[in-house]
């Protein structure tokens, strides 16, 4: 049998994460720098631990939770950009990119407000996709597309023995409205896609919830929309890199700012399934 395991990145911040179960791999998210390969870089090379991953050079799905930088920087060193036949597939110099098969990203991500010159690259790859939705090259693999809104948070089957539930963001959350002019850019973060996947290997089952840059809005409607096993978990890979603005927000009162703590956003996160689930933070 092949391997079955997650793997989390310490990437500094990306929430890159592998899923490889039963013959298919998921990405979730990347913050890769070129500079990993150097010896003397502290970033961490975490390429050969995905080309592994990718058998024949292709990944089935790229979960993109959020268009910020460190959550899609370095895609185009690791990944093909653009059209499959354009894929060299043996490049004088270094390794053949990893074809994607399948991109899953919310709403906002496919139409996003403004871009960098970092996420560019990466959003213009889903607006390509999108734009061969209902066609025949939309279905080939390094054209599909997936742009998700959660609806009721039913659980849907990748294939046997994996499946995968969309918590956030729901149509209201996913509209990010674009800021007036001169004003600082509205964050995507409340847009991150929140999802739990469950994988069952010999009867056992595994859930993981892989949350983005998720805010503490989120977690307060997630904790009273949802029951406990919609947002259960084996493993938390912490929201907001393990940041206290998924569990409170800033309050400012007669000029002074303070924080305040949101048990309802609490009481949304906590929900491991035994003493020996794990939170992860990146």
């Amino acid at each position: 049998m092949s391997a079955q395991r997650l793997s989390i990145f310490s990437c500094d911040n990306g929430d890159a994460s592998l899923i490889e179960a039963h013959g298919r791999v998921i990405m979730t998210d990347i913050n890769y720098r070129a500079e990993a390969s150097d010896e003397k870089s502290d970033a961490l090379d975490f390429a050969p631990k995905i080309r592994n991953a990718c058998k024949d050079d292709k990944l089935d799905i790229f979960v993109l939770t959020h268009p910020d930088e460190d959550h899609l920087g370095g895609f185009g060193e690791i990944f093909h950009l653009g059209k499959p036949d354009d894929r060299d597939a043996d490049p004088d110099e270094g390794d053949v990119l990893i074809l994607v098969d399948e991109i899953w990203c919310s709403e906002y991500s496919a139409n996003p407000n403004y871009t960098t010159e970092k996420s560019k690259p990466v959003l213009d790859e889903i607006k390509r996709r999108k734009a061969l939705q209902g066609t025949d090259a939309g279905n080939r693999d390094g054209n599909r597309l997936k742009v998700l809104t959660a609806v009721s948070g039913s659980k849907n089957t990748l294939c046997n023995g994996i499946e995968w539930r969309l918590l956030a963001p729901n149509a209201s959350e996913g509209n990010i409205p674009k800021a007036k002019e001169g004003e600082p850019k509205n964050s995507s973060n409340p847009a991150s896609l929140v999802i739990q996947w469950t994988v069952t290997v010999r009867g056992r089952k595994s859930v993981f919830v892989l949350a983005g840059d998720s805010t503490v809005d989120i977690w307060e409607r997630l904790n009273k929309e949802m029951t406990a096993e919609q947002l259960e978990w084996d493993v938390l890979l912490a929201p907001h890199h393990c940041s206290r603005h998924s569990l409170g927000r800033k309050v400012v009162s007669d000029g002074n700012e303070s924080f305040e703590w949101s048990d309802a956003a609490y009481d949304g996160l906590d929900h491991p399934t035994s003493g020996k689930s794990h939170v992860v933070a990146s």
